[in-house]
C-alpha cells in the first residue's frame, strides 16, 4: 500500500522520460495531423475518468471476489492501474495550467481562461476529498487476497519475522536473566538452539 501511494503521488525519473516522449508524440500529431491539444486533453480526460471508474468499481465489488478468483480485475497489477491513472492526470494538469496562466488567454479568451480556472479549483477540491481517498482505498483493498498471488515470498518473510518475534518473546519469559543488562557481560546469550539442546 505504501509503495502504491508513494508511486501515485510522486513523479520519478521514469515518468519524466515517458512524459518527454509523449510530448514529442503530441508535437508530431499536432504538426503532421493537426491534432489540437483540446482533442488530446479530451482523450486524456476520458482515460483518467475511466481508470478512476475502474478503481471505484474494483473497490465496490472487492468483497465478491473469492480467494481463487482469476479474473481480469484480480490479475491487473495495482501499480499498473495507478500509473495509467497518474500519467493522463499529469498531462491534464499541464494543459490546464498552460491555459490558466497564459497572458494571451486572459487577454483574448477571458471567459475560457476564467472557466478553466474555476474547473481547476473544483478539480483540486474533488481530488482532495474524493479521488485521493479512492486511490488509497483501492490500494488497501488490493493488498489482500486474491490480489497477493505475486507476493508469496513477501508473505513468507513477514510470517517468518512474526514467528521469530514470538520465539524471542517466549525466550524472554523463559529465561529473563539471560536478557537482563547485568547478565549480558557475564554469561553467553541464550539462543533458540541452546534451549532446544
Amino acid at each position: 500500500v505504501r509503495l502504491g501511494v508513494q508511486k501515485t503521488f510522486m513523479i520519478d525519473s521514469c515518468i519524466w522520460i515517458f512524459c518527454c516522449f509523449t510530448f514529442l508524440l503530441f508535437a508530431f500529431l499536432h504538426a503532421m495531423f493537426h491534432v489540437a491539444y483540446i482533442r488530446i486533453s479530451l482523450v486524456l480526460a476520458t482515460l483518467s475518468m475511466s481508470v478512476f471508474g475502474f478503481m471505484m468499481f474494483s473497490v465496490k465489488t472487492m468483497h465478491s471476489h473469492s480467494v481463487n478468483d482469476d479474473s481480469f480485475v484480480v490479475r491487473l497489477s495495482p501499480i499498473t492501474v495507478v500509473a495509467v491513472f497518474q500519467f493522463p492526470l499529469f498531462f491534464l494538469c499541464f494543459c490546464t495550467v498552460r491555459l490558466t496562466v497564459s497572458v494571451w488567454m486572459w487577454t483574448f479568451f477571458r471567459n475560457i481562461a476564467f472557466s478553466f480556472s474555476v474547473l481547476m479549483f473544483v478539480f483540486m477540491v474533488v481530488f482532495y476529498y474524493m479521488v485521493s481517498p479512492m486511490v488509497v482505498a483501492y490500494l488497501i483493498k488490493t493488498s489482500f487476497p486474491p490480489h497477493t498471488n505475486g507476493t508469496a515470498d513477501l508473505i513468507r518473510e513477514v510470517m517468518d519475522d512474526h514467528e521469530m518475534a514470538k520465539l524471542r518473546e517466549e525466550l524472554r519469559t523463559k529465561a529473563p536473566r539471560a536478557y537482563s543488562p547485568r547478565s549480558a557481560h557475564t554469561s553467553p546469550p541464550v539462543t533458540a538452539r541452546s534451549l532446544i539442546l
